[in-house]
C-alpha cells in the first residue's frame, strides 16, 4: 500500500476528525444545492468558514412541497422553504401577498450563520433514544436580529443598529460549538 502524508499542522484536537460540527453557531457559506438521488429532497451543503471546524461541511435536506404526502407535511415544507428563501436573500422585499418563484441555486456563495442544536429522538428500529446535531430551523442571514450579540462578536459580524456591546462584567459567551441541548418536541 502506498504511504500517504496527512498534514495536521493547522489542526486542533477538536478539528482533526471534524466531520460535522457539533452544536453551536457557525459562520458558513452555502457551497452547493442539489437534489438527493433517492428521496426527492433538496440538499443544501454548507462549508464552515471559521474556527476549529473551518472547512467542515454541514448538509441539510429539505422535502419540497411538491413531494409531500400529507397536508401537515405540505404546510411544514412550505413554511420552511419560505423561511429559507428569505434568509438566503432570494425573495424581493415587496413579495408579501404574492407568489414568487425561487431558484435556490442562486444562493450558492451566500454567507449565513448556522445555529446547530442537539436533538434527541426515539429510534423506531432499535427503540433507543438517540441524539443528532441539526439545524435549529433555518440558516440566519448575517443581519438577522436573532443572532445573539456575543455570537456576532465571536464571528466578527457587525452589531446591528440599536445593539450594544455587553457590559464589561457580563458573563462571557459560550464558545462556538457549545450551544446547549434542545429536545425535539414529541411527534403526534
Amino acid at each position: 500500500m502506498a504511504e500517504i502524508i496527512c498534514d495536521y499542522t493547522d489542526e486542533t484536537e477538536e478539528s482533526m476528525d471534524a466531520g460535522r460540527p457539533p452544536a453551536g453557531f457557525y459562520l458558513a457559506e452555502l457551497a452547493q444545492v442539489k437534489p438527493a438521488e433517492r428521496d426527492g429532497k433538496l440538499g443544501f451543503f454548507f462549508s464552515v468558514l471559521l474556527g476549529a471546524f473551518k472547512g467542515a461541511m454541514y448538509t441539510e435536506f429539505l422535502l419540497p412541497p411538491d413531494n409531500c404526502t400529507s397536508e401537515q407535511a405540505l404546510q411544514m415544507s412550505k413554511k420552511k422553504f419560505n423561511t429559507w428563501a428569505i434568509r438566503l436573500g432570494l425573495v424581493p422585499k415587496n413579495a408579501a401577498g404574492k407568489s414568487v418563484g425561487v431558484n435556490f441555486d442562486k444562493a450558492v456563495g451566500v454567507k449565513v450563520v448556522l445555529h446547530l442544536v442537539d436533538r434527541t429522538y426515539l429510534d423506531k428500529q432499535t427503540g433507543l433514544q438517540k441524539t443528532i446535531c441539526a439545524l435549529a430551523w433555518a440558516p440566519f442571514n448575517l443581519d438577522h436580529i436573532e443572532i445573539p450579540i456575543p455570537v456576532r462578536i465571536e464571528l466578527g459580524l457587525p452589531l446591528l443598529p440599536g445593539q450594544n456591546l455587553p457590559a464589561p462584567n457580563a458573563p462571557p459567551p459560550p464558545p462556538a460549538g457549545v450551544a446547549g441541548k434542545v429536545k425535539s418536541p414529541p411527534k403526534q
